[in-house]
């Protein structure tokens, strides 16, 4: 099984409450308000170990969601991802953004100040997957 935790995260404490981090809480809420867990991931291994499996591994890679990783292979990595985030974030999430309660003024000014955090790489955010 292969599935990415629908989260921006960040190693680094200064980045607590980035609008980054803001925005995955917020689409994890709206996406709950329909029923959806973008973060199930995580339960993957100990729903296969409750199923009967015994060699179960879990292998983790953090996908960076900018050009900030300096290993070339995850920098290139990371300038994909932040194309992605850049072209698609408000056509993946204003939905998700308005079920969380979010005014539309309000996920218009997440969305743009996100996208900033992708642009300066200030908030060195990867998506586990």
């Amino acid at each position: 099984m292969q599935d990415c935790h629908m989260q921006y995260v960040s190693d680094d404490p200064d980045s607590q409450g980035s609008a980054l981090e803001r925005f995955s809480d917020h689409i994890a809420r709206g996406a709950a308000t329909r029923g959806y867990d973008l973060r199930k991931a995580q339960y993957y291994k100990q729903w296969l170990i409750d199923a009967g499996f015994t060699e179960v591994q879990e292998i983790f890679y953090k996908i960076p969601c900018s050009q900030w990783p300096t290993e070339p292979k995850d920098h290139r990595i990371g300038e994909y991802q932040q194309r992605n985030g850049l072209d698609g974030l408000r056509g993946s999430s204003y939905l998700m953004l308005r079920n969380a309660g979010l005014s539309p003024d309000e996920v218009e000014a997440l969305i743009s100040d996100a996208k900033h955090e992708l642009r300066a790489q200030t908030v060195k955010a990867y998506s586990p997957l």
